[in-house]
């Protein structure tokens, strides 16, 4: 757990211009995704039984824990003398130092957020950022069928703030969602853990990548660990790989090609 958690207090909200009205943000999408999104949860794991408390600590199991020990980490290692540190302290020191970087100021959105107790909100809070966006299409879980009744524009969260950090969670297919935002100079993106494991079609990983790369800005970033999204973006023109680390820990960046 990280240090910035804290009660939300509603009086937080009066008078905050940064918080972000999820009905009014959100644009119509230039694509229909409908087609791909059923096929996908059709041949995917999010098919299963999520009423059985088995399955969905399955489903929801999260690369996330990995960020939020690495943060840690970071913390530890920036208090120790710079002549005590090895190559893979630097290197852990520099990927932390590049995410501050960027994210701070910035929207964060979490594709496939997963459980709220592995999810990312007091982290992001931590690198800075003004407003972190949880997404899943089946979290929050309340049920038999919940994941498909639900109004995707509304903000489950009620204006919930972590630190400086307003926290907003949309219950909707991630592709769904990344069609419906607008190009937008304050957004960032991260992505834990969606492989085909999650999402079985291949053209739902590319679609993903194709609506990132049309809502990030230059200069913006998506990261994370261990997504599918990730591993096709190495090479691609449009972006550039920041990450300190050779093979793990992808932080990719839009560039003006």
């Amino acid at each position: 757990m990280l240090e910035s958690e804290k009660n939300f207090n509603p009086q937080e909200l009066e008078g905050n211009k940064r918080l972000i009205e999820v009905e009014n943000f959100l644009v119509e999408p230039e694509s229909n995704y409908d087609s791909l999104i059923r096929e996908n949860r059709s041949r995917s794991t999010c098919s299963i039984d999520l009423n059985k408390d088995e399955n969905r600590e399955a489903y929801f199991s999260s690369y996330s824990e990995f960020l939020i020990d690495g943060y840690n980490t970071y913390k530890s290692l920036i208090e120790k003398p710079e002549d005590t540190r090895d190559d893979y302290d630097k290197e852990n020191i520099l990927y932390w130092e590049t995410l501050k970087s960027k994210i701070a100021g910035k929207i964060l959105i979490d594709l496939g957020a997963g459980e709220e107790k592995n999810d990312l909100r007091n982290l992001a809070n931590e690198l800075g950022a003004t407003t972190y966006v949880r997404v899943d299409a089946f979290n929050p879980w309340t049920g038999e069928g919940s994941q498909y009744n639900t109004d995707t524009k509304k903000d489950l969260s009620k204006g919930e703030m972590i630190g400086e950090t307003q926290i907003v969670t949309i219950k909707d297919d991630m592709l769904d969602f990344l069609s419906r935002l607008p190009e937008d100079q304050r957004i960032c993106f991260v992505i834990n853990g969606i492989t085909e494991d999650i999402a079985a079609v291949p053209a739902y990983h590319r679609k993903l990548l194709h609506e990132i790369e049309r809502v990030l800005s230059p200069g913006n970033i998506v990261f994370g660990k261990n997504s599918t999204v990730l591993r096709i973006s190495h090479g691609l023109s449009f972006f550039k790989n920041l990450s300190p680390y050779s093979k793990r820990d992808e932080i990719f960046e839009k560039i003006v090609e």
